[in-house]
């Protein structure tokens, strides 16, 4: 990742929401949510190397089905967070809790099929 490009990025968006907040305060959580999404989906493919690294090397250690869980619980911790700062951004501070809520209750249904096989095995070395 080039932190020089990010921080540019930063900067610019600044100047964007400030000169918004100049012409159209309405405009301004709009400014914001779409900054959030575009820097967000920047962020995601940067990392993309690394979650193909991680996932051949878990495929290649048979931990495939579990790698897939953990880079979904990922993404959905990772998309919550950054709307619930949007939220917070914008002075919605309830409707933030209420998406970390929903990402966390996501997770546990995401790590659901993970428990099962858990108790799966756990049921077969006690019989």
């Amino acid at each position: 990742m080039d932190i020089i490009t990010v921080c540019a990025f930063s900067l610019l968006s600044l100047c964007v929401v400030a000169v918004v907040k100049q012409l159209r305060q309405e405009l301004v959580p709009l400014t914001i949510a779409v900054i959030g999404v575009v820097f967000l989906g920047y962020l995601l493919s940067q990392l993309r190397p690394v979650v193909e690294f991680i996932g051949n090397t878990a495929k290649a250690s048979g931990m495939g089905g579990y790698f897939t869980v953990l880079i979904k619980a990922l993404a959905v911790a990772l998309s919550c967070q950054v709307c619930a700062e949007i939220c917070r951004d914008c002075g919605e501070n309830t409707l933030a809790s209420k998406v970390e809520l929903a990402g966390k209750i996501g997770i546990i249904i995401l790590s659901l099929p993970i428990l099962q096989q858990l108790l799966t095995m756990a049921r077969e070395l006690l019989a």
